[in-house]
């Protein structure tokens, strides 16, 4: 940070332009309420109302459509433990890994309750800590520079692709409270509040593990802000009582079962470090997963930016303006380094919102470096993140069978066909089994791919239901036509809503015809069969197309090839994913002749299951094994 000397002056300069010239002999003076408050006054707040509606508009329209807040899969080892356990201070609250007593323990009491039934205040409720996020980032930014560039500071975290999942996911909590802790740290070691500043440290440590250098913060800050030692010491012991009582809970916490992910704690892999910041500056750029062209023609326009800065500082007002802010540029970009170096150990699964705590102080880096070079450039850096987050991928409108092909595995297309089926499968589980007895057996046809993180495990069901005896699981082919089951769910590709409940009287009409199926009763079998689908009602999904596939297997029994052909079509449109439907296709080629059907269908089949046997040995005779 710049000297007390250049801090004084800015604000006061910033003082004198707010409160205008001074009053004239004999004028008395406004009122106490009505003079310039200490930031310059209420016209300078226009710079970051006008950003930050700006900012939450392109965020928005970056996240239409999409079910903010529902809850999926983490929420639901929180909510869980909150619905059936005692909640305890010093445990990982249902999950194996980390210490984070705020962002789970104490935000999911505050919000547990009402979460499932209001999603839309999780939503509000993040938008709220973005809008807290974005005033002391302005407010600190301030001490600094002007209110334009400290408002383009702000806005950075806010105009955030990765954003849009901390926004949406409600712990997405974890990472939006010690980046506002964090911030509240630096405001109020600037402000000279050492025991504010530490408790907010401390809260920055107790939400997540890069909250940590919140602490160390306090005293450099300190130094810089007072040029004092004695004023270092001071904050620096608030610093320190902060750093030990983190500590001290962080090793209770470790004894009593806390885990950190294979790796932490041992050194740091250097030799993985280049490809986390590659990655990680992708992700800070907000170029995630735009096209190729988008994506370099971007590149190439912040890469012009940094060039007309480098041109810029030949002038030396230019280079003493940075020289000034050189502290804090350095500091920003320590905080970037810090932060995103600890991502190794949760390789090779790269998430970009997991770097977005430490994205900030990229962002207050470049933003100070090109503002001081020329301000018209840290206004073309906001321009061009406005516009990266505006081309970012929008969300899928419907659940396909497929996840979307994303750089980070959990990205906010991912996110948003899980929040779908999750949600899809509670309304769908509330309004065709509203009430199920004890130790209910709910189970699931064939699902979309990927989606069953989603509900981890049965614990969704369980909190849906408060019932930790409740079963959840899949339907299990074979094994299910003897099972008994309360419930049963079926998934229909290409639908924003796509979980339906089969209806019982369905399920165990298809359930007896596949017993007298297997006694080669196909004629009673099929008739049962046709009964199901008609029970059934609608068209489509996957429990018709398994039943087209079978009434395929009664037809070609027959001999009736053309209605089998006819049949496992059908079963196809209905099911792509059916890895039998296949197999049967490849076997009516076969038979047919037709070794160019037959070879396409029965690739398909081991495409969807490997393993599957008949698949292989019918391969083996085509002679593709």
């Amino acid at each position: 940070m710049p000297s007390t000397r250049t801090l004084t002056s800015a604000r006061a300069r910033g003082r004198d332009r707010a409160a205008g010239p001074p009053p004239r002999p004999g004028v008395p003076r406004a009122p106490a309420g009505e003079r310039a408050p200490q930031h310059g006054g209420r016209r300078e707040w226009v710079w970051p109302a006008a950003l930050g509606a700006i900012g939450f508009a392109a965020l928005l329209f970056a996240c239409r459509g999409a079910p903010l807040g529902t809850p999926v899969a983490d929420d639901y080892y929180f909510l869980h433990t909150l619905a059936f356990q005692k909640i305890h201070i010093f445990d990982s609250m249902g999950v194996p890994y980390y210490w984070r007593p705020l962002s789970r323990q104490a935000y999911f009491l505050a919000t547990g309750h009402w979460m499932i039934l209001a999603p839309w205040g999780i939503a509000l409720l993040h938008m709220a800590l973005l809008s807290a996020l974005l005033v002391l980032i302005y407010r600190s930014a301030r001490y600094a520079v002007a209110p334009p560039l400290a408002a383009a500071i702000a806005f950075f975290p806010l105009a955030s692709e990765p954003a849009r999942v901390l926004l949406s996911w409600p712990s997405g909590g974890q990472h939006l409270l010690p980046a506002l802790f964090a911030a509240a740290t630096l405001h109020e070691t600037l402000e000279g509040r050492r025991w504010t500043a530490g408790l907010a440290a401390l809260a920055a440590a107790l939400s997540h593990e890069t909250g940590v250098f919140a602490i160390p913060l306090v005293p450099l800050v300190a130094w810089f802000r007072s040029r004092r030692l004695d004023e270092t010491m001071r904050f620096g012991l608030a610093a320190a009582i902060a750093g030990a009582a983190w500590a001290l809970g962080y090793s209770m916490a470790r004894r009593g079962g806390v885990e950190l992910p294979g790796g932490q704690g041992g050194p740091l892999p250097l030799a993985m470090l280049p490809g986390v910041f590659e990655h990680g500056l992708i992700s800070w750029l907000n170029l995630e997963d735009l096209p190729a062209a988008t994506r370099a023609t971007l590149f190439v326009c912040h890469g012009a930016l940094l060039v007309a800065a480098i041109a810029v500082m030949i002038r030396p007002l230019a280079r003493a303006r940075i020289a000034a802010l050189l502290p804090a540029i350095a500091g920003s970009v320590a905080w970037a380094a810090m932060g995103t170096a600890l991502l190794v150990y949760v390789l090779p699964d790269w998430n970009g919102w997991r770097a977005w705590v430490p994205s900030i102080g990229f962002g207050v880096a470049v933003t100070l470096l090109l503002g001081a070079a020329a301000q018209p450039l840290a206004a073309g850096f906001v321009l061009l993140r406005l516009v990266a987050l505006l081309l970012a991928p929008e969300p899928p409108a419907v659940v396909a069978t497929e996840p979307p092909k994303t750089t980070s595995k959990f990205s906010f297309p991912r996110l948003t066909r899980l929040q779908l089926t999750v949600e899809s499968t509670r309304r769908a589980l509330r309004d065709g089994a509203p009430a199920l007895p004890r130790g209910a057996a709910v189970r699931y046809w064939t699902v979309p791919r990927y989606v069953m993180v989603g509900f981890q495990d049965e614990r969704a069901a369980q909190v849906w239901y408060r019932d930790t005896t409740l079963t959840w699981g899949s339907f299990g082919g074979v094994k299910g036509i003897t099972m008994h089951v309360d419930a049963m769910l079926e998934y229909v590709k290409d639908e924003r809503s796509p979980a339906t409940v089969i209806p019982p009287a369905a399920l165990q009409a298809f359930q007896e015809a596949m017993v007298l199926l297997d006694q080669n009763r196909i004629d009673r079998a099929d008739s049962l069969m046709a009964a199901a689908e008609g029970v059934r009602g609608v068209r489509r999904g996957p429990f018709l197309s398994t039943i087209a596939l079978n009434r395929a297997i009664v037809a070609f029994t027959r001999g009736q090839i053309a209605v089998a052909d006819s049949l496992v079509q059908r079963a196809l449109d209905m099911n792509p994913q059916l890895a039998n439907a296949w197999l049967f296709s490849a076997k009516l080629a076969a038979a047919r002749g037709d070794r160019e059907a037959a070879i396409p269908a029965v690739l398909r089949c081991l495409a969807i299951d490997p393993q599957n046997a008949e698949g292989r040995r019918i391969a083996a005779a085509l002679g593709l094994r």
